[in-house]
């Protein structure tokens, strides 16, 4: 960013600009003046905020320090820590910052533009700009169609393209680089030709790209394959069938297409179906939730009611029951009686494992090393998780030392992982929820059941699940795979954060409650957060490549992109592609593998799905309770006395 000048031209200027400052809990929206003005360097654009409008229904943001990220290197061990940590010694000496909203003026040289969005609705209208290191800006607001003014005066300086792929995106056009010049770049970058100069090399692939583009990939392979230049055979050519016969695996799925108007060439292509589109639904209600019930309180229906969650989640009124069954605190063939006997059960044994810590003495705690050191990364992360919402705000909060027991009690119920930094972002919506210390700790051992390697300190958990997505990439989004490979940042580094804690940091507490629920369904397929990362960068890829995006650019607008993702967009997108690879008859074994597609020679032309938990899964409907009755709507309503009828014993248990 520019720092200010003086002796500055003032070229233009629009008052009563808005931008929308997205935190975890609250959208805020700040007034103020967009310039745009001459100085000895060229020209800079400003926006400066002269106003703050605050949302009373909603909570209060988290400020920046909350939010800050550490940069994780690929060899690190796998764990976060957030920046700007406050210092103590205790738990009765915890800091609390009181909250600002503070809202920063920005400003940037024209130059530094890449391109720019917009969007329209009938009251207003968005600009979003991106810089050419990757930097999101604030969404600019306009009203009465004032944007049109500032683009105008921004074509004044720079030339724009439509993007082919996205027509709101118009992208700075530089006419100093030409293909050539652009290509050579590439190839320098990637020193593919390390004995050869690019300039050559260029003209050879635009004299005769298909020896070109052959030598390029055998320099390539050896790179791969750790062959080098004296361990070469005689450069021998294969045929299609020759080398589908070598490399069976990795030609699964391509077709080969003759193009007559350029002879010589037989391209390999991968031909996906369509991708469907999507409809989600709208929340498990009350009145749907207790007809999953029969009599004794078992719930009729599993398979059913998993299907309702994953299409449209839970109502927040429910999620303190539903979220039990979920995370497998009861089972969900059990009665009222056997969940009565089970809670009990379960709570005597949470705080017998909490006075296990509890009664270790400053002596003893001396000469118990491992006890101390999670002892005071516990106490470092929960001065600091989600202190800004007003579940966990303030000083001396009873829900911030139910959190710090919750996760020490942790400790002693599986002291082999014992705690890593970010698990308290997985508990705290938990408790938020469940308002029970005990209900709560459960709750948690469920979800850690499930992400348990994401913290292995070998990191091997970690690396798999970016293996897997680099999979899925390769086949759903194949020119987005290959351009992360070209630009340094094929190892999806930039993913980590969003798989270590499923998103947490990237989404509102609304929304993430809603993800988690529909993840803990196991629908439609395994490992289905690794299709919600490919729709995400789905919906970014046009941005990433139009502007050239390189792996600070990317990691940058990734980081930019925090709490600004649309969830329901991406659960929708994200299912659209699980159909699309489940319906391509030629998947690659890893994909199938990873999703859990079932490839046996009885599956239909779809193909079936296996989950871990074998549920089953319908993509054209909303399933309905067993045994209810069958109409239009897919909520039946019923009175209070109906409700009363069919589980006389459900108010007690919730």
């Amino acid at each position: 960013m520019a720092e200010p000048e003086h002796h500055e031209e003032v070229w233009y200027t629009q008052d009563n600009v808005s931008v929308q400052i997205n935190g975890p809990h609250k959208v805020d929206t700040a007034i103020g003046n967009l310039e745009m003005a001459k100085n000895r360097f060229g020209i800079k654009v400003s926006w400066t905020p002269t106003k703050l409008c605050f949302k009373q229904d909603v909570f209060s943001a988290d400020d920046e320090a909350s939010n800050a990220w550490e940069e994780l290197s690929p060899d690190a061990p796998v764990a976060y820590r957030v920046l700007k940590e406050p210092k103590r010694d205790s738990m009765d000496a915890v800091h609390i910052k009181q909250e600002h909203n503070v809202v920063q003026p920005f400003s940037f040289e024209i130059d530094e533009l890449a391109s720019y969005k917009c969007k329209s609705t009938d009251d207003k209208h968005e600009v979003t700009l991106f810089l050419v290191d990757g930097t999101r800006l604030p969404t600019l607001i306009f009203i009465q169609e004032r944007h049109r003014h500032f683009i105008r005066e921004l074509e004044t300086f720079l030339r724009f393209k439509i993007s082919r792929k996205d027509s709101n995106l118009h992208v700075v056009v530089n006419p100093g680089k030409d293909e050539k010049e652009l290509l050579e770049k590439s190839f320098e970058k990637l020193n593919l030709f390390p004995d050869t100069h690019s300039k050559g090399i260029v003209s050879r692939f635009f004299n005769d790209p298909y020896t070109a583009t052959m030598d390029g990939f055998a320099k390539v392979t050896n790179l791969v394959t750790g062959s080098g230049p004296s361990t070469m055979s005689p450069r021998r050519y294969h045929s299609i069938d020759e080398m589908m016969e070598l490399q069976p695996d990795s030609f699964t799925g391509l077709e080969i297409a003759n193009h007559d108007e350029e002879p010589g060439f037989e391209v390999i292509v991968r031909v996906l179906p369509a991708r469907p589109t999507v409809e989600r639904c709208c929340p498990l209600s009350y009145e749907e939730w207790v007809m999953y019930y029969d009599s004794e309180g078992r719930i009729s229906n599993e398979v059913a009611l998993r299907e309702r969650i994953f299409r449209g989640g839970v109502h927040p009124d429910l999620r303190k029951e539903v979220w039990t069954f979920l995370l497998d605190y009861y089972p969900f063939d059990s009665t009222y009686k056997e969940r009565e006997a089970r809670k009990k059960q379960l709570k005597d044994d949470y705080f017998r494992m909490k006075l296990q810590w509890k009664t270790i003495s400053e002596d003893q705690e001396s000469r118990f090393s491992g006890f101390r050191e999670r002892k005071s990364i516990v106490e470092k992360d929960v001065s600091r998780t989600d202190r800004t919402h007003e579940f966990y705000e303030g000083a001396n909060n009873k829900n911030v030392e139910m959190l710090y027991d919750i996760l020490m009690t942790y400790c002693m119920y599986n002291f082999d992982l014992g705690y890593v930094q970010g698990m308290s972002d997985l508990l705290s919506p938990i408790l938020m929820v469940m308002e029970n210390e005990a209900d709560s700790f459960w709750c948690f051992v469920g979800f850690l059941k499930r992400v348990a390697s994401n913290f292995d300190m070998d990191q091997m958990g970690m690396k798999t699940q970016l293996g897997q997505l680099h999979d899925v990439l390769a086949v759903a989004l194949p020119k987005l795979s290959t351009y992360l490979d070209e630009h340094d940042s094929g190892n999806l580094y930039f993913c980590f954060r969003w798989l270590i804690i499923l998103f947490k940091r990237e989404f509102k507490f609304g929304d993430i409650m809603k993800l988690w629920e529909v993840l803990w369904t196991d629908l439609p397929c395994k490992n289905f957060h690794l299709l919600i990362c490919a729709a995400i960068l789905d919906t970014e890829t046009t941005t990433m490549m139009e502007n050239n995006y390189g792996l600070n650019e990317i990691l940058k607008h990734v980081n930019d992109m925090s709490y600004k993702i649309n969830l329901e967009e991406s659960l929708a997108k994200a299912e659209g592609i699980y159909l699309q690879l489940k319906d391509c008859l030629r998947l690659p074994e890893s994909v199938q593998e990873t999703l859990g597609i079932d490839r046996e020679p009885t599956a239909t032309s779809c193909g079936d799905v296996t989950t871990e938990t074998d549920f089953s899964y319908s993509s054209t409907m909303v399933a309905q309770p067993k045994d209810s009755p069958q109409s239009s709507s897919s909520v039946e309503v019923l009175s209070e006395a109906d409700i009363e009828a069919r589980c006389p014993q459900h108010e007690q248990q919730a």
